[in-house]
């Protein structure tokens, strides 16, 4: 499986933020892991929330340490559309998301820009490692989304 499903993160656990919207119907973000695949793009699943302003994408968004060249200056991701949920277009692509090993071991950050680049009945991402890019089967990272 190279993506999990999208999970619903309802709390903030950090003690000057702590709130919960469970009771609200609302979410603060969303997130899914994703199991890096070298310079293959590796497709989340179809976002299972309404996109309906700009999204703040933190790719590696835990942190986690990359023990490889996976995030080269070339990695990239993209926001997908579809009318159908097999057909997928491009409607953005991010600038590379850091130089050489700079992601290693922190997050990086895009922004969608919904004004800019629309909507689609079915999105989902797409993260791209650069060419040459190497990968180890339990390398897995969180991608999270923020909506605005």
């Amino acid at each position: 499986m190279a993506a999990s499903k999208w999970h619903k993160i309802t709390n903030i656990t950090n003690a000057s933020l702590a709130g919960s919207l469970d009771n609200k119907g609302g979410h603060v973000f969303k997130e899914c892991n994703v199991t890096l695949n070298g310079d293959t793009a590796v497709k989340t699943e179809h976002f299972d929330f309404p996109v309906m302003g700009d999204l703040s994408i933190l790719v590696n968004s835990q942190a986690v340490n990359i023990n490889n060249d996976y995030v080269g200056s070339a990695c990239k991701i993209s926001m997908e559309g579809s009318i159908d949920n097999v057909n997928y277009v491009t409607l953005d692509t991010s600038a590379a998301l850091q130089a050489v090993n700079t992601m290693d071991a922190s997050p990086a950050m895009y922004l969608y820009d919904y004004d800019e680049e629309g909507r689609m009945p079915f999105m989902r991402l797409s993260l791209v490692g650069h060419t040459g890019a190497t990968h180890e089967t339990d390398e897995i990272i969180k991608i999270a989304v923020i909506p605005h």
